[in-house]
C-alpha cells in the first residue's frame, strides 16, 4: 500500500475482481495506523497521527452472493511529518521601562504550536507565551541577551528550532536637559537638547508648550536656534526624544526667558499695575575713600503698559540736595517680566536714573506690595546703591504723618564715619512733639535725648512732604531737615536734605507705633535681627541674630558677625527694660548691645536698633512667625544696605521650593564688569525650627516670610552685606 505521513490526509482504495458486485470490505487481521479507517466500500482513509508501519494487514472482500476472498499480507507505512519551521530570524530591541512586544512565527507542521525557550535567557521582565509565541513584558535591566534559541512543537510534537537570536535592551531614554539658556530679543539664540539611553539616535519633538517666536527645533539634532522676536517668558516647554525603536523620553517642563533689547525682563508689563510705588535708595559715588554718600527717594506711577504716567524724586549727595524733581513721562519707562524682575528708567531735569528692580509674591489682593531696587552703573563712573520699593496707598496721602512713629535713619558723615539714629516721635497738625532719640556718629553718641520738636508739611499728589527735626543735648542744638514719602498710614520713607558738610547724609523709615503697648511684655516671642555698620578704615560689619525674649527682662539667642570677611559666632544673653513713654529699649549683655525703640503698629516689625559703638551698627528686630521655615513662593531678593561703595549690590527673584531655590539676579560691582545682568542661580538652604541656618552656604536667619543672609562668599568677601529675600 502507498505510504502516508503523520498529520497529512491519507486515502487508498482496495480493489477486487470477479464474483458479483457490490463488494463489502472488512479488515480480517492486523491493525490500521491510528487515525486511519476502512470503509465498507473499500476506502482506506484518514489522517495518521503517529509514525510507524502497520504490518500483516489482510483485507477480506464479500460479494453479493456471499462469496469471500482475502488479500495477501499488506503493509502501510506512516512516515513522520515534516517538522514546523521557525520564520523569526531577528528580534527587535527594547528599552528599560518601556513595554516590549514581539511575536515568534513558524510555518509547517500542524497547528496549534507550542513555544519554549530551548537555550539562552530572556531579559529580566520579559516572558514567552507558549501558546502564542508572544514575548512581552517591561524590561528592567539593560544589556544584550545573546544565543536565544526557541523551540516550536506542533500538534503531533514535531519540533522545529529557531536560529540563535539576540535581544538588546537599551537603557531608558532620559532627557538630561533641565534648563534652557535665556535669550535676547533680536539676538541669535542657540541651545541643544541632550538625551541619554535608548538607541542613541533620537528624533526630537515639542510635546507641549510654544517656542518663542523666531525659534525652531531641529528634529534630528535637538538644536533650538533662531532669533527671538518677542520678549517674554515661555513656560511649559516639554520636549520628547524618540529613538529608532520608538522608545520615548520626555523632559520636565522647561522655560525660555527672552529679555528685551536692553537685557531686561519684559512681556508682563501689565502685571505691575497702575498704582504708584515709592522707592528709597542708599549708596555712594566713586571717591578716593569709597564713602561719598548719596540718597535717592521718590515716587513713580506706571501706566501698566511700560510707560510712566507721573512721578517725583529727591536726591542728596556731596554736591548738594536736588529737591522735588519732576519725573518726565516722555523720557521715562519700565519693563516687567513674568519672573517679577524689571528695569526702570526715570528721567528728571537732573538726569536719568537706570535701575533694576524686583517684586515679591503678590498679596491676597493680587498686587505687588514690596520689592528691591538697584542702581545700574555699567561704566564704573556713576553712583552705586540699593534700596527698597513699596506700593503706595494714595488714600493715606491726605492725612500724611499722623500719630506716633518709631524711626531708623542710617548714613555717612563728611569724614567717612558711619551714622545711625533711632527714636520715636508724635506727629499731629504739622508739628512733631515728644521726639526721643539715640544717635551714633562713628562713636560720637547722643544718648536718650528727649523733648525734641519739629514740623512737617502736608503731602502732594505723589505722597511727598518735607519735615524738620530739632533737639537739644548737653546744651548743644541739633537739627535735621528731610523729605518724606508716604507709603501707607503705617510706613513713611525719609531722606535727609541737609548739606553733607553739616549733617550726615542719611535715610530710612518711620513706622507706626503705639505707646499703650510700651512695656517689657511686648517682647515675649522669638525674633530675628539684622544690622549693618562700618569700622574705621572702610571695613563693613554685618550681623544676624536669633533671640527669644521672656516678656519680663531677659533674652537669649545666638549671633553671627562678619567683620570685613572674618566670621564669628557666639551665644547671646541680655537683660532689657522698656521706657513706657518713648518705647526706648535698653539692653545689657555679653556683647556690644544696641539701644532700640519699639515698633508696635507695623506688621512683623518689633523694634529699630542702634549699636552704641564706633561702627554705628543699625538694623531692625523682627517677629518670627510660628513656623519660621519659608514657604514655597517667589521671593524678591536684594542687598539690604550698602556700607560703602565697594559693597556688591544684588537684586533679583528666587523661587523657593522645599530646601532649594532657583532664580535670576543682577549684580552691580565696583570694578569691571561693573554690571552683570540676568545671572541664573540655584542652590540650597537649610533653616531649622528656630529660624537659623544657612542660605546659599551663608549664615542666615528667617522670620518665615523674610530671610536675611550674610553675603560671606566663603569668608572671601571683605565688604560683606546683608541680603534680604522677601516673600
Amino acid at each position: 500500500m502507498n505510504g502516508g505521513t503523520v498529520g497529512s490526509a491519507y486515502a487508498a482504495t482496495l480493489k477486487a475482481s470477479g464474483g458479483t458486485p457490490p463488494y463489502q470490505w472488512t479488515l480480517k487481521s492486523g491493525t490500521l495506523p491510528a487515525g486511519v479507517v476502512l470503509t465498507a466500500a473499500g476506502s482506506v482513509k484518514g489522517t495518521p497521527i503517529a509514525a510507524g508501519t502497520a504490518k500483516s494487514l489482510i483485507f477480506e472482500v464479500l460479494d453479493a452472493d456471499k462469496n469471500r476472498a482475502s488479500s495477501s499480507n499488506l503493509s502501510l507505512v506512516v512516515n513522520p511529518e515534516v517538522p514546523p519551521t521557525v520564520l523569526t530570524s531577528v528580534l527587535q530591541n527594547g528599552n528599560v521601562g518601556v513595554a516590549y512586544s514581539a511575536t515568534l512565527t513558524a510555518t509547517g507542521g500542524t497547528k496549534p504550536y507550542s513555544w519554549s525557550v530551548k537555550s539562552g535567557t530572556l531579559p529580566e521582565g520579559l516572558s514567552l507565551d507558549s501558546a502564542t509565541g508572544a514575548i512581552t513584558g517591561v524590561p528592567t535591566k539593560p544589556g544584550t541577551f545573546p544565543s536565544l534559541v526557541f523551540d516550536v512543537s506542533d500538534f503531533y510534537n514535531s519540533v522545529g528550532a529557531s536560529g540563535s537570536l539576540n535581544v538588546k535592551i537599551d537603557s531608558a531614554i532620559q532627557v538630561s536637559t533641565t534648563s534652557l539658556p535665556s535669550g535676547k530679543q533680536g539676538t541669535t539664540y542657540a541651545a541643544n537638547l541632550i538625551a541619554t539611553g535608548g538607541s542613541g539616535v533620537y528624533t526630537w519633538s515639542l510635546k507641549s508648550g510654544t517656542l518663542p517666536p523666531g525659534l525652531s527645533l531641529n528634529s534630528s539634532t535637538g538644536a533650538i536656534t533662531g532669533t527671538p522676536t518677542t520678549a517674554n517668558i515661555f513656560n511649559g516647554l516639554v520636549f520628547e526624544a524618540t529613538d529608532a525603536d520608538t522608545a520615548t523620553g520626555v523632559s520636565g517642563p522647561l522655560r525660555v526667558q527672552v529679555y528685551n533689547t536692553a537685557g531686561c525682563s519684559a512681556g508682563a508689563d501689565d502685571n505691575l499695575g497702575t498704582q504708584s510705588f515709592a522707592f528709597l535708595i542708599k549708596g555712594f559715588y566713586p571717591s578716593s575713600t569709597d564713602l561719598a554718600p548719596m540718597t535717592m527717594i521718590g515716587s513713580f506711577t506706571p501706566d501698566g503698559q511700560g510707560g510712566i504716567i507721573a512721578g517725583e524724586g529727591d536726591m542728596n549727595s556731596p554736591s548738594g540736595a536736588q529737591s522735588a524733581l519732576t519725573i518726565i513721562p516722555a523720557s521715562s519707562s519700565y519693563t516687567f517680566g513674568a519672573d517679577n524682575n524689571g528695569c526702570l528708567v526715570l528721567a528728571t531735569s537732573a538726569g536719568t536714573l537706570n535701575l533694576h528692580f524686583s517684586v515679591s509674591t503678590p498679596k491676597g489682593w493680587n498686587a505687588f506690595t514690596q520689592g528691591h531696587v538697584m542702581l545700574d552703573d555699567s561704566s564704573g563712573t556713576g553712583p552705586r546703591g540699593t534700596g527698597i520699593l513699596r506700593l503706595q496707598d494714595p488714600s493715606a496721602f491726605g492725612s500724611g504723618l499722623t500719630g506716633m512713629y518709631a524711626f531708623l535713619f542710617a548714613g555717612t558723615d563728611a569724614t567717612s564715619g558711619n551714622f545711625g539714629m533711632v527714636g520715636s516721635f508724635t506727629a499731629e497738625g504739622g508739628n512733631f512733639t515728644n521726639l526721643a532719640l539715640d544717635a551714633d556718629d562713628a562713636g560720637s553718641l547722643l544718648t536718650s535725648v528727649t523733648g525734641g520738636t519739629g514740623a512737617y508739611s502736608s503731602t502732594d499728589t505723589h505722597g511727598r512732604g518735607t519735615a524738620s527735626f530739632a533737639m537739644t543735648s548737653s546744651g548743644s542744638n541739633y537739627s535735621l531737615d528731610t523729605v518724606y514719602y508716604v507709603v501707607s498710614s503705617t510706613e513713611m520713607l525719609f531722606a535727609s536734605t541737609d548739606p553733607l558738610a553739616t549733617t550726615p547724609i542719611c535715610s530710612g523709615r518711620a513706622l507706626a507705633t503705639d505707646s499703650t503697648l510700651f512695656s517689657a511684655a511686648f517682647l515675649k516671642n522669638s525674633y530675628i535681627a539684622h544690622a549693618t555698620g562700618l569700622v574705621a578704615g572702610d571695613a563693613p560689619e554685618v550681623v544676624v541674630v536669633a533671640a527669644s525674649f521672656d516678656g519680663v527682662s531677659t533674652g537669649t539667642g545666638s549671633l553671627t558677625q562678619d567683620y570685613a570677611g572674618t566670621v564669628s559666632r557666639w551665644p547671646v544673653g541680655v537683660s532689657y527694660s522698656v521706657d513706657a513713654t518713648t518705647g526706648r529699649v535698653v539692653l545689657a549683655g555679653n556683647f556690644v548691645t544696641p539701644v532700640g525703640y519699639l515698633v508696635t503698629g507695623f506688621n512683623g516689625m518689633s523694634a529699630v536698633l542702634l549699636g552704641n559703638d564706633y561702627p554705628a551698627t543699625s538694623g531692625t528686630l523682627e517677629l518670627q512667625q510660628p513656623s519660621p521655615e519659608p514657604a514655597s513662593a517667589v521671593y524678591s531678593m536684594g542687598t539690604d544696605d550698602d556700607a560703602d561703595y565697594l559693597t556688591t549690590n544684588q537684586v533679583g527673584t528666587f523661587n523657593l521650593t522645599a530646601a532649594n531655590f532657583s532664580g535670576t539676579e543682577n549684580m552691580s560691582y565696583a570694578a569691571s564688569p561693573f554690571l552683570l545682568e540676568n545671572q541664573l542661580v540655584s542652590n540650597s538652604f537649610s533653616l531649622t525650627g528656630n529660624g537659623t541656618g544657612t542660605f546659599w552656604g551663608n549664615d542666615a536667619v528667617s522670620t518665615g516670610s523674610v530671610i536675611y543672609f550674610i553675603n560671606e562668599e566663603g569668608g572671601a568677601n571683605t565688604h560683606p552685606s546683608i541680603i534680604s529675600v522677601t516673600k
